[in-house]
């Protein structure tokens, strides 16, 4: 069974840009001199390192931090649609969904024209609870050869509309017809994969979603019933076969058997381009290209700004446009640090892939991709 759960995207917005910055090439990577401040309007941002997670549609706010330097210039850098911003304040909703990891980027320019920078790691989570957006409770067999499903759904997949729950679908008979959420299946928590009634108040984090049908395909959506009888869609999505299925970090839902990706993470969604295994001492860099890998290759930056000569990739099984390079920790350029960039062909080695830049890990100011690791032996 194949479940999509759609939503209505909130635009990004970004305060006016005033001054103008000059190109920059070669600035050091965090150097320590600025800083960034995350946070929104319900303190609903979680920071841990150079990471910060944030709920989807959640307003954020970010500030530039003087540090030991005196900026008479910002510039801020939203990799997830390339977004720029010449002011000391900015706020930002992320678009992205849930279990995507994004790159803020900011330059500051002192009067005499030194550079500095600092960089955060935005992971978009539906709730700072880490429970999961969406989940299968149970699949029971009916008569008839069909199936009573219950799905739990987190309501911070749902915020911003107010209104009665409801969901819709090809699921729904007819299908596109809106079909309400009972008021009892409105106020639940969710323990041990049970759906547990919450009690007065309305405190409850999760909402029922209960419907009959056979085993098949179909598109199910959920979210608020608003006042002009339409739906204003949840955030969610979710794939199982016959109940059987893996659950993700972002409480997304993929069949086992199925994998449309190579590696453990990376970029995610419909048009991933770097994907990654991390292991004890080494960490394994997958890239996908428009057209089918031939003769790719991956170049490496040192800590000076020199790139290195470009090393072959090797074909990836089953991922015909994927190429895949396993580098050493110890052979890291830049500790913990890999910049790179990759190309279709290693005899024409100046040439790069034009896809690197739909990369979460692209650097749109340094035009590099940029993957800050720390080896799990440390």
């Amino acid at each position: 069974m194949i479940l999509f759960f759609a939503s209505c995207e909130k635009q990004e917005y970004i305060d006016p840009a005033d001054t103008e910055v000059p190109q920059i090439i070669g600035v050091p990577l965090d150097d320590g001199a600025i800083g960034i401040q995350v946070t929104t309007g319900q303190n609903k941002s979680a920071s841990a390192g150079d990471t910060v997670k944030v709920e989807k549609y959640m307003k954020v706010n970010y500030q530039a931090i003087e540090k030991t330097v005196h900026i008479v210039a910002w510039q801020w850098t939203f990799a997830e649609n390339n977004t720029k911003a010449n002011v000391a304040a900015v706020e930002f909703w992320h678009g992205l969904d849930p279990g995507a990891i994004t790159t803020v980027t900011l330059i500051g320019i002192e009067a005499n024209g030194t550079a500095h920078s600092a960089s955060k790691k935005v992971e978009i989570v539906y709730s700072l609870d880490g429970l999961p957006g969406m989940i299968l409770v149970s699949k029971t067999s009916v008569a008839g050869g069909m199936y009573s499903y219950v799905i739990a759904a987190h309501k911070k997949g749902m915020v911003g509309v107010k209104g009665d729950y409801g969901f819709t679908g090809t699921i729904v008979t007819p299908a596109w017809t809106i079909a309400k959420v009972a008021p009892a299946d409105t106020n639940y928590n969710l323990v041990n994969n049970v759906l547990v009634a919450a009690g007065n108040g309305n405190v409850g984090k999760f909402i029922a979603v209960r419907y009959i049908n056979y085993p098949g395909d179909y598109e199910l959506h959920v979210g608020h019933i608003k006042s002009d009888g339409t739906l204003s869609f949840g955030s969610f999505w979710g794939f199982f076969p016959d109940g059987k299925y893996t659950e993700n970090l972002d409480g997304t839902l993929v069949p086992r058997s199925v994998a449309n990706m190579p590696g453990t993470s990376g970029d995610d969604g419909s048009n991933p381009v770097v994907r990654q295994e991390i292991g004890d001492s080494t960490v394994v860099i997958y890239t996908k290209y428009i057209a089918a890998f031939t003769k790719g290759f991956i170049q490496t930056q040192n800590a000076d700004g020199t790139w290195n000569a470009a090393v072959a990739q090797t074909a990836v099984a089953n991922y015909p446009d994927w190429g895949k390079l396993e580098i050493k920790y110890r052979n890291f350029p830049i500790k913990d640090l890999l910049v790179f960039r990759f190309g279709p062909d290693i005899t024409k080695p100046s040439v790069f892939s034009a896809n690197m830049s739909s990369s979460t890990y692209w650097n749109v100011t340094l035009q590099y991709l940029q993957v800050k690791y720390v080896p799990l032996g440390n």
